[in-house]
């Protein structure tokens, strides 16, 4: 499900989107023309849809709370491939011998459907699937923002201290003062919009 979710994504989103993966959500779908589709809402199929293999039956907890819980998605997605620096916890785990493999009964939750949707017919359709909800990385907007500041940072002083305009505080300071503010422009933004979907 990682490899797909990657491929899907594509390696320039994957590696410097400001969006990561956050978990999945079970969800029900309608597609409707060709190549088209539309999330309705979070569902679980009904215990009597055979078009569908799960078990138990009647998910414990239902949806949106389980049957498999957004923590144990993101576990999953991150922790086999996480480096031992990156949490002190998850190096504990490794090092007591608590790898993160998946459980039977986890697999077993997922629903998982007889036929593939077959896109292409132009047919509407209903159907169950999962949903990837990302969230905002913290860690790469800021290295953004320090990236787009950097120029102004390096004229500041060498404006000051290289190129010999010592007193010249103002001048200096004019392409730092423009990056600052595109910067929380910027900021503003990506922080007050879009909510993690």
């Amino acid at each position: 499900m990682k490899q797909e979710y990657n491929k899907a994504r594509g390696w320039l989103r994957l590696y410097f989107s400001m969006w990561q993966y956050d978990h999945c959500e079970f969800v029900r779908f309608k597609k409707y023309g060709y190549q088209r589709g539309a999330r309705l809402k979070v569902a679980f199929p009904e215990q009597d849809d055979l078009e569908y293999d799960f078990i138990p039956r009647v998910p414990n907890p239902a949806p949106p709370d389980g049957p498999v819980s957004s923590d144990e998605f993101r576990d999953h997605y991150y922790l086999p491939d996480c480096l031992s620096f990156h949490s002190w916890r998850r190096y504990q785990l490794r090092f007591r011998g608590h790898f993160n493999k998946i459980t039977r009964e986890d697999l077993e939750a997922l629903p998982k459907r007889h036929t593939q949707v077959d896109m292409d017919d132009g047919l509407s359709e209903l159907f169950y699937g999962l949903y990837a909800k990302e969230r905002r990385s913290f860690a790469r907007v800021a290295a953004y923002a320090c990236l787009c500041n950097l120029p102004g940072v390096a004229f500041f002083f060498l404006w000051l201290f290289r190129w010999g305009h010592g007193a010249d505080l103002q001048n200096a300071s004019v392409p730092l003062t423009l990056s600052l503010s595109l910067t929380l422009g910027f900021a503003a933004v990506v922080f007050g919009t879009r909510d993690g979907g």
